[in-house]
């Protein structure tokens, strides 16, 4: 897919395009990505030359009624504009940061929209008269849409994916199934939020914690003429069972609750809503990967205590 506009100085005529699928990602050293920009142009010979000289300007990202500048350019062109036509690339360069990452998620809807505002200088040199003078263009806008699959793919080879979302270490624990199940459901969760489906990555964190009641060896009490436990029920038991600590008991039992009411909201759509919740946001699903992430390290440790 192109995208491209053509401006006029004079009789100079120049063509700025964009290649969507020549923009990548590089890193993670210093993650950034980058924009080729070609360039082509050409003039009627004359008594005056055209070389172009700069391009300055902004980066915007653009979503439904807001916007936002991430990134300032100027770069060198040096494009001596001729009868035949001229062509060379110069690179945008836009830094990845948290900062920047945090914007575009923000107001990116699916695909990610961006606009390059851009002035270009010229050197106008008079052959007759050998003078030389500056010319500047008005703002010229060049709209750039990215499919959300190669945005993903992009901000991945930038290496900020794995940056993003804060990695809390926890203990490998060989042979244990059901903990390995909890990681790779965690997994999961985080790509459906790299590619901004923050439903899917709330909802998978359902699957994370189911295991947890059966991680180790619970003997279940019933209640007279109860035949099967809750997921509540479970948890309360296995944590009043293998948890020592009264605060950690507590808080584990508070939090996997709280997660498990959460996620099944969008694990059983047919179920109703609370009126409050609309949809789920960046911010949600990054606070209950966090969480449940806090809670795999938490009871990671406690299994691999229980293992020794």
């Amino acid at each position: 897919m192109e995208t491209h506009f053509g401006i006029m100085e004079g009789k100079c005529k120049v063509k700025i395009q964009v290649k969507v699928q020549n923009i990548r990602g590089e890193g993670p050293e210093f993650p950034r990505i980058i924009i080729p920009i070609g360039i082509s142009g050409e003039a009627s010979k004359e008594r005056l030359v055209y070389t172009l000289m700069t391009i300055k300007g902004d980066v915007i990202i653009r979503g439904p009624g807001i916007h936002s500048t991430i990134a300032n350019f100027s770069e060198n062109a040096t494009l001596k504009i001729e009868s035949e036509t001229k062509e060379r690339e110069v690179r945008l360069i836009i830094p990845i940061d948290f900062w920047r990452l945090e914007k575009i998620e923000q107001i990116r809807q699916d695909d990610l929209e961006l606009v390059i505002d851009s002035n270009f200088n010229y050197l106008i040199w008079n052959i007759e008269s050998k003078r030389s003078d500056f010319s500047t263009t008005g703002t010229q806008s060049l709209r750039i849409m990215i499919p959300q699959s190669e945005w993903i793919k992009i901000l991945k080879r930038t290496g900020f994916t794995d940056l993003k979302i804060l990695e809390i270490p926890y203990p490998e624990i060989i042979g244990e199934e059901k903990f390995d199940t909890m990681i790779k459901h965690l997994n999961e969760s985080k790509e459906f939020f790299y590619r901004g489906d923050y439903e899917s990555a709330v909802e998978e964190c359902r699957s994370v914690i189911e295991p947890i009641p059966n991680l180790l060896p619970t003997k279940w009490i019933f209640k007279e003429n109860e035949e099967k436990l809750s997921f509540k029920e479970k948890l309360n038991q296995f944590c009043n069972k293998h948890i020592k600590s009264e605060i950690g008991k507590e808080k584990t039992k508070m939090l996997v609750d709280t997660i498990w009411s959460f996620s099944s909201i969008f694990h059983h759509p047919s179920s109703p809503k609370p009126e409050k919740i609309v949809s789920v946001d960046r911010a949600d699903a990054e606070f209950v990967i966090h969480t449940v992430s806090g809670i795999i390290a938490y009871l990671g440790k406690i299994l691999s205590k229980k293992k020794k």
